[in-house]
């Protein structure tokens, strides 16, 4: 009888394949855990099985522990009581052990959220990367350029060109209408560039974005103030 033997030897063993699996899983070699489980599980309830024949109770249930101990780790670590009741009720090959292996599964989940540990396909899923890396994001600013008579830029692929690279341009406005900005559009005096920039930025590129609006005159005046100043 399996209550004669000894109880650390089992207990040995449980130990010996917990680490085992943890180096083989941690190896990357295919092969998972779900296998890995049942067999600790049934090593658990054998060491039940054990630990009560050490205090004289003799029963002839061995397979019946064991069956309970891989329902109840199986649940404890997956944290699917139905799916384990079920899966152990069809290794068992019969429907009649089929409630214990639900109260065993009740049993288990409510243990494992007492202890607060998190069920293992959950932990394994938050290690993977995620597919598109989270980003730093910033509050947008939309700046209202308006161009003057005499500016350098006559068509939106112009103004493109010389937008700086943090600028999107989202629009032209001619009056209250607003239109898109597809290349080949002229650009007329009186047009305000809706231009989306970072709000951090929005002061310092403003003051060079009205520059490309006002008249190539004026812009060459402050340009050459401004190097005066420097």
């Amino acid at each position: 009888m399996l209550s004669t033997m000894s109880f650390f030897a089992i207990a040995l063993l449980l130990a010996a394949k917990f680490v085992f699996t943890l180096f083989s899983y941690a190896s990357g070699a295919p092969g998972g855990i779900f296998l890995p489980m049942l067999a600790i599980g049934s090593v658990l309830g054998g060491l039940v099985y054990s630990l009560l024949g050490l205090f004289g109770y003799q029963s002839p249930y061995l397979p019946n522990y064991i069956l309970l101990g891989m329902a109840g780790f199986f649940v404890a670590v997956v944290r699917a009581p139905i799916t384990g009741a079920v899966l152990i009720t069809e290794m068992a090959g019969s429907f009649a052990h089929f409630p214990a292996f639900i109260f065993v599964s009740i049993i288990a989940t409510l243990t494992a959220n007492l202890l607060r540990t998190k069920p293992i396909y959950d932990s394994l899923l938050a290690q993977i990367p995620p597919l598109y890396p989270e980003q730093i994001t910033h509050a947008a600013a939309t700046l209202h350029i308006p161009f003057m008579e005499g500016s350098s830029i006559h068509q939106v692929s112009e103004l493109k060109e010389r937008l700086p690279g943090e600028c999107i341009l989202t629009g032209i406005m001619r009056g209250e209408e607003r239109l898109f900005p597809y290349p080949s559009m002229e650009i007329l005096p009186g047009d305000e560039a809706l231009i989306e920039v970072d709000q951090r930025a929005a002061r310092l590129l403003k003051e060079e974005l009205l520059k490309l609006g006002m008249p190539t005159e004026d812009e060459q005046e402050i340009k050459s103030n401004g190097a005066a100043f420097t």
